[in-house]
């Protein structure tokens, strides 16, 4: 399975690139991709490419834990195989309109979180 097409990939290298350029925090970039669990608690929205080719930095949520923010490879995402005899879905109906900053708080909202 491809995690990302090479839009998407060129999107994330796109955040990556007006994160050094701009000195900006992060969390006001806008996600690219969303992967969920089969289960659909578990997710990962793709925020940029960190400095391997690799490695994503993304929204980690889990139901009942919240969502921070991690850096995570393909074969940790991937990993999910194991426990669930298939791999991440990712949504294609996401079209982040928000900053990485308000889907960090609608997570911790829906999952209970107190900040």
């Amino acid at each position: 399975m491809e995690l990302i097409t090479l839009a998407e990939r060129e999107s994330l290298h796109e955040n990556r690139r007006r994160h050094i350029d701009l000195h900006i925090d992060r969390l006001e970039l806008v996600p690219v991709v969303h992967l969920v669990t089969p289960d659909g608690k578990s997710s990962w929205m793709l925020i940029e490419l960190a400095t391997k080719e690799d490695e994503f930095v993304a929204i980690y949520a889990r139901a009942g834990l919240g969502a921070d923010i991690v850096t995570c490879t393909s074969q940790e995402i991937m990993k999910v195989k194991d426990r669930f005899g298939s791999s991440p879905i990712k949504n294609e109906k996401f079209k982040a309109v928000f900053s990485t900053r308000v889907y960090l708080h609608m997570q911790h909202i829906e999952f209970g979180i107190e900040e």
